[in-house]
């Protein structure tokens, strides 16, 4: 029996139909891609010293079918000249069991130059390591802005809890359902998020059921518009207290020198 594979079958379609079509085989290996970098591996480690960023790409391509490109003109900014050539194992690269394929990555990536602060996104049908400036520019508009924590994951008929803790998971970020609302989100949520950050994320996944969310420190916290709306103004009435706490006051302040 002849098996072929969907990327194939899309591949065939992309060929045959145009544009449009090539848009829906990227988007099926963007998220081939993003669910592979959830799975869990058992990475055996770099040793050599002299391996590069460009070896160590490749031993993922070959070992987990991935596809990487490098954005040498970013890192370039930062005077890195060759970025592929750049030895990332002058220390070694531990072991790890059980880890996802993400977190192995990350490890990779952030032995490049710690001034271009490196980073990776999707784009086309590859993941491409670059700078965190970068990055901000192609999915911020501007390359000053912070780049957030990005979520790149596909949802289909999942409850928003297990949603909201799958986001949690994937990005390290505390998500938290208000539980007195918690019942009234019967429906599943389905939603693709490709370099999206994770503020946005919870954001749309909670604007299924009308409800919206809230940074809250470190905390993005799902609940009713109504009760975010309370907690906004109680939020920001702290913070004018604590303002006003710091101001010194006018026989305080200290005298010029006449």
């Amino acid at each position: 029996m002849i098996q072929i594979g969907l990327a194939s079958i899309l591949l065939f379609a992309a060929t045959a139909q145009g544009p449009a079509a090539r848009a829906v085989v990227t988007t099926a290996r963007q998220d081939y891609l993003a669910d592979k970098l959830t799975q869990a591996i058992n990475f055996d480690g770099f040793d050599d010293p002299k391996m590069t960023l460009q070896d160590a790409l490749e031993y993922l391509t070959d070992r987990y079918d991935l596809a990487f490109d490098i954005d040498r003109a970013a890192f370039a900014k930062f005077d890195v000249k060759n970025a592929a050539q750049f030895e990332i194992a002058r220390e070694p690269i531990e072991k790890a069991r059980g880890v996802r394929l993400k977190h192995v990555l990350n490890k990779i990536v952030a032995r490049l130059p710690e001034a271009s602060e490196p980073s990776f996104i999707f784009q086309g049908d590859a993941i491409v390591v670059t700078t965190r400036k970068a990055a901000s520019k192609r999915i911020l508009g501007d390359e000053n802005r912070p780049l957030p924590t990005l979520v790149h994951f596909k949802f289909e008929n999942q409850p928003l809890k297990l949603a909201l803790d799958t986001v949690a998971g994937l990005t390290d970020t505390a998500v938290v359902l208000d539980e007195s609302i918690a019942e009234k989100a019967g429906e599943t949520v389905s939603a693709r998020f490709v370099n999206t950050p994770v503020d946005s994320a919870v954001r749309v996944l909670a604007s299924r059921y009308n409800f919206t969310s809230l940074r809250i420190d470190g905390v993005i916290y799902v609940t009713s518009r109504e009760k975010a709306a309370k907690l906004r103004e109680d939020i920001d009435k702290e913070a004018k207290k604590e303002a006003a706490h710091r101001m010194p006051l006018a026989d305080e302040q200290p005298k010029q020198d006449r």
